[in-house]
């Protein structure tokens, strides 16, 4: 598994939806819920190299969140990935 780390504050902007100048966020996951725990997936692009960012919180809609991200070290390791095609079966009904 490939790694690379980046500066905290270039991961932080990304989670914000603020890209700094020559990343693309590729694709955003929603917050998927686990317990009191949400985590999402953020796939960015940089110098044609695909990572991804994992990023988590706790608390809920009524109170504060506290995000993972609250800390990180100075830098932020990500894996780097790769596109993979899958193909999957479903069933439907015979008519």
């Amino acid at each position: 598994m490939k790694t690379r780390k980046f500066a905290k504050d270039l991961m932080l902007a990304i989670t914000k939806e603020d890209v700094p100048e020559g990343f693309e966020i590729v694709e955003e996951g929603e917050w998927i819920q686990d317990y009191k725990y949400q985590g999402r997936e953020i796939i960015f692009k940089f110098e044609d190299k695909h990572y991804s960012l994992y990023e988590s919180r706790s608390g809920s809609y009524h109170s504060d969140w506290y995000y993972c991200s609250e800390d990180w070290s100075e830098e932020v390791e990500v894996t780097e990935v790769e596109p993979v095609e899958v193909t999957t079966i479903q069933w439907r009904a015979v008519r």
